[in-house]
């Protein structure tokens, strides 16, 4: 029965298994399908069910929140402060006072008496020129000069004797006069004798011998008075030679004194140039070079050394054309300017010199120096090329530290603000907008972040001087405000320096 049965199932399952690709015969039986898989679908269907009702009949579990994570912040209040808006610029220091040393005339130079970088006062010998022709020409000209007084001495002796002719031949046409006079007194005397004998002998009463006689005195009275006139003729002529030998004395004597004088004028002009061949001093200061070896030649105005004042240095710093004005305290019509665009704020001009420190290793630089300057001098023209004005700087050099050359920054103060908002630059941010800044402000027991719009005026170094957008008493961020939005609550971590009770609390959590 077993084997029956077996042999009927083989039988069957031989039955199923057909060859691939071979039909059943016809009117053969169909094989019967497995129900197996139908029912592992049906229990996973059943399962998916079952899962979907248990879940929309449980209750759902409470949600955790994670906690709120507020920004920490660092804050600061404002307050008013003194506040000086100033220039701060670059500038070289010059001595105060710079002179050139050069020869105004030629010559080879004999040797300093001065060493470089020593003081010297003003008109002390620095340098000497060979002077040894000079003083071989002033021995000539000593000599010369000698020479010529004597020649002045003849010439004055000469002219003394000619002036002693002059008054003889004066003398002897004095002596000439009164012979013509007496000459012509005995031709009148023998001329009316001659008239009264002729006159005699013409009435007979004297003989001829006696009117010869007569006539003969009248004719010999005729020559005499001719001959006193030449003589008179020959004193006139020896007082017009006294006169020209006078004068040819006085023209020897004045010929002799002006080449005493040409040589005394030459003695003069060599001891100019031996005056010149000293080099002084033009200022007192420091004698900084010396250009020229001693036994060189140095053609006139030949620099041969500097000489530096540095009691005093002086500053000349560029300003902008904007500030230049606000550096005039007597413009009257600045004050109303200042009190239109600058409110709050008084003109007070004041100038220092800072002398940067050393640097440090880890960066940055050592408090410099900073030495109080006087405004000497204002540009009234721009510079064409930078459109700044040359404003000049003076101040003492305390022991003579600084020097010619020395780079430093100049400090001009114009404005002051008695009560001023000044805040930390860091604090600032900077958009499309304008600049801007993030104040707590206290809400239900905590702070949030507010933005504000301000109106900056200058910066100077660290700290910004803000015109509109805070008051006195705001808490400004001034720290960790990077990413905040206005209305974002706060963590204040640090207000004025200190350490928030918040802080402290979390800390000991």
């Amino acid at each position: 029965m077993t084997d029956k049965t077996e042999s009927t199932q083989a039988s069957s399952e031989g039955s199923d298994r057909l060859p691939r690709g071979a039909e059943p015969a016809r009117g053969a039986p169909k094989p019967k399908r497995s129900a197996i898989p139908w029912l592992i679908t049906a229990g996973l269907a059943a399962l998916i069910a079952a899962v979907v009702v248990y879940a929309a009949t449980r209750e759902p579990a409470a949600i955790v929140q994670p906690p709120k994570k507020l920004a920490s912040v660092q804050t600061a209040t404002v307050r008013t402060q003194r506040y000086r808006e100033a220039l701060t610029l670059p500038a070289a220091l010059e001595a105060d006072r710079t002179a050139t040393l050069s020869p105004e005339l030629g010559g080879k130079l004999g040797r300093w008496l001065a060493k470089e970088g020593e003081a010297v006062k003003e008109g002390q010998v620095v340098a000497e020129f060979d002077t040894d022709t000079i003083r071989a020409n002033l021995q000539e000209l000593d000599a010369r000069k000698k020479s010529a007084a004597l020649m002045i001495d003849q010439a004055r002796v000469g002219l003394e004797g000619a002036r002693v002719g002059l008054e003889s031949a004066k003398k002897d046409r004095e002596v000439r006069d009164l012979d013509l006079r007496a000459a012509r007194s005995a031709l009148e005397l023998s001329r009316t004798e001659h008239e009264r004998a002729q006159m005699l002998v013409d009435r007979k009463v004297m003989d001829q011998a006696r009117l010869d006689t007569a006539r003969n005195t009248f004719t010999q009275a005729t020559v005499g008075v001719r001959q006193a006139e030449e003589r008179i003729s020959a004193a006139e002529l020896g007082i017009r030679a006294a006169e020209v030998r006078v004068r040819e004395a006085e023209n020897h004597l004045a010929h002799a004194r002006a080449g005493l004088d040409e040589l005394d004028a030459a003695a003069r002009t060599l001891g100019v140039q031996l005056d010149k061949a000293e080099l002084r001093a033009p200022i007192s200061g420091r004698l900084e070079e010396q250009l020229v070896e001693p036994g060189e030649f140095v053609a006139a105005g030949t620099p041969v050394g500097r000489l530096y004042d540095l009691r005093h240095l002086r500053a000349v710093v560029p300003v902008p054309d904007r500030y230049v004005a606000f550096l005039d305290p007597t413009n009257p019509a600045l004050a109303e300017f200042i009190r239109r665009s600058r409110p709050g704020s008084v003109q007070e001009v004041a100038a220092r010199i800072i002398v940067p420190g050393l640097p440090k290793l880890t960066g940055g630089e050592n408090p410099g120096l900073e030495i109080p300057a006087e405004i000497v001098h204002i540009a009234q023209a721009a510079d064409p090329n930078s459109n700044t004005f040359k404003v000049e700087l003076r101040v003492a050099n305390p022991g003579m530290a600084l020097k010619h050359g020395n780079i430093v920054r100049a400090r001009i103060e114009y404005l002051t603000y008695p009560q001023a908002v000044v805040i930390p630059v860091r604090a600032v941010q900077v958009t499309e907008t304008g600049p801007r800044v993030l104040v707590a402000e206290r809400s239900g027991g905590g702070s949030v972040a507010r933005v504000r719009d301000i109106e900056p005026g200058s910066v100077s170094e660290d700290d910004l001087l803000v015109l509109k957008g805070l008051k006195e008493g705001d808490r400004l961020i001034v720290a960790g405000w990077k990413g905040l939005v206005d209305g974002e609550e706060l963590n204040v971590v640090v207000e004025d320096g200190a350490l928030t009770t918040a802080d402290r609390d979390e800390g000991r959590r």
